[in-house]
């Protein structure tokens, strides 16, 4: 991303900024490439748990210690795919379908 020459800081009487032909490089936030959803979530994968998008849902996991960056695994579908198990911090935990929609995960890399 470049500044614009007019965004050089100013201290005592010394200017700090892009010289004429450079630019500052500013590092956006970490990326997250491969989110999906708790509930598309393949069997037996790690996932790190990244974000809620639904606060009540969110809290609800998190007073069961699912916390963002804890690591989850599905382990099981019903016939008709609702609800879904999955491990988190050793204990099965089963939620449903439309309630996972809203935890996005990142598969860890192993």
């Amino acid at each position: 991303m470049r500044l614009p020459r007019h965004a050089q800081i100013q201290t005592r009487g010394r200017s700090f900024g892009p010289k004429p032909n450079e630019f500052y490089v500013i590092s956006a936030p970490k990326i997250f490439h491969n989110l999906l959803p708790l509930s598309q979530l393949p069997f037996h994968i790690a996932a790190r748990i990244v974000r809620f998008d639904d606060e009540e849902i969110g809290l609800r996991l998190i007073e069961m210690g699912c916390i963002q960056g804890t690591e989850v695994v599905m382990l099981r579908k019903a016939p008709l795919g609702d609800p879904l198990a999955f491990s988190c911090r050793g204990s099965i935990i089963s939620i449903r379908a439309s309630e996972a929609q809203h935890v996005m995960v990142e598969e860890c890399n192993v």
